[in-house]
């Protein structure tokens, strides 16, 4: 079974899967409360090779620990 990167996850659901809208990118973050950020769909603005492009930060994949579209988990890290 392939495993898809997060950048395919991204790519998919914006290409392919009706756009980015109503999806939750969930990271660590050092500046949040708790240590995690939660990144709205419709805030995302591109989907480099390394990372996500917001308007004010950038989030590299390696920080993202769960991607949701609604009640469908996407993207668990283990």
């Amino acid at each position: 079974m392939r495993r898809f990167s997060i950048r395919d996850i991204l790519n998919r659901l914006k290409w392919a899967g009706g756009g980015l809208e109503g999806v939750e990118v969930e990271y660590i973050s050092r500046g949040e409360p708790g240590g995690r950020g939660v990144i709205r769909g419709e805030d995302i603005l591109g989907i480099s090779c390394s990372m996500i492009e917001l308007r004010e930060k950038a989030i590299p994949y390696h920080r993202v620990t769960r991607i949701r579209k609604g009640d469908e988990l996407l993207f668990q890290r283990d």
